[in-house]
């Protein structure tokens, strides 16, 4: 048997008692002790709240010297403003252990995490990271619109090619396809070894470039002191010839600019 989700709240005209209190009908009664009960059904409606406390005002308010100091229970006349931002609504004028509390709730998605402001930290999580897996949702579904898909199949892609395409994303700057393909190498139980592999390859790769990179110089600085020191130009072109030669870098004749080394370097310089 399943049962259809509680119907969402939405905003009603506040009509306080003689006091000045107010409850919204389609909030529960959650009795004292009950904040974790409060706090899930805050999340099933998809809400963030801010309140405001009338102890909080200054003692010269009227409304706090007169519930406070007089002991009057009328509040009517407290008009607290409302939270920064669109789409605040009341939800609950009431009394507490501290004494009168107005609190306003709005809903997340019209909400960005630069205005998460809630007091209790678990809150500000679990809508950032609503927020974030919002965002991660959608991309997904952008991807698949495009024809993109088979991340689950290991016959279609490896965890190699998913450890590349995060670390793309990251050097991208892009978060929301870093978590998505973290998320991927996550749920195949293989981020770690897929990670570390790379890593070992890119390692290996960079140490060989570093060699590559370390020959050449040392071949050029040798043709140089062969030049100035050495049997002269001639011989010092051997040096850079043999170093060309062995990995196969010599130009061929019907390369664009073969024959104009300045115009051969503008083409071809990174």
């Amino acid at each position: 048997m399943t049962t259809n989700p509680a119907p969402l709240i939405q905003p009603l005209p506040v009509v306080r008692d003689s006091d000045g209190f107010w409850f919204h009908i389609g909030v529960p009664n959650f009795d004292e002790g009950e904040d974790e009960q409060y706090k899930a059904w805050l999340k099933s409606q998809g809400l963030a709240t801010k309140f405001k406390k009338l102890d909080g005002e200054d003692d010269t308010h009227p409304v706090y010297d007169s519930y406070f100091e007089h002991g009057n229970p009328d509040i009517s006349r407290w008009e607290p403003t409302p939270p920064a931002g669109e789409g605040w609504f009341t939800i609950s004028i009431h009394d507490t252990e501290d004494g009168p509390v107005w609190v306003w709730a709005r809903r997340v998605p019209e909400i960005g995490i630069a205005d998460l402001q809630d007091d209790d930290a678990a809150i500000f999580d679990d809508h950032a990271v609503d927020l974030f897996t919002k965002a991660m949702k959608d991309k997904l579904a952008i991807k698949r619109q495009q024809g993109f898909g088979g991340w689950h199949d290991i016959s279609q892609t490896s965890g190699e090619r998913l450890a590349e395409l995060l670390l793309g994303a990251v050097a991208k700057g892009d978060p929301v396809d870093v978590a998505n393909f973290a998320m991927m190498l996550f749920c195949r139980h293989e981020s770690h070894a897929a990670l570390k592999s790379l890593r070992e390859g890119q390692i290996s790769a960079l140490e060989t470039a570093g060699k590559v990179i370390n020959n050449l110089t040392v071949a050029n600085q040798a043709a140089w002191i062969e030049w100035k020191h050495g049997d002269g130009a001639d011989s010092a072109m051997e040096w850079i010839e043999n170093g060309l030669i062995g990995p196969g870098l010599i130009p061929e004749d019907d390369e664009p600019h073969a024959t104009n080394a300045q115009a051969y370097f503008d083409a071809n310089a990174s």
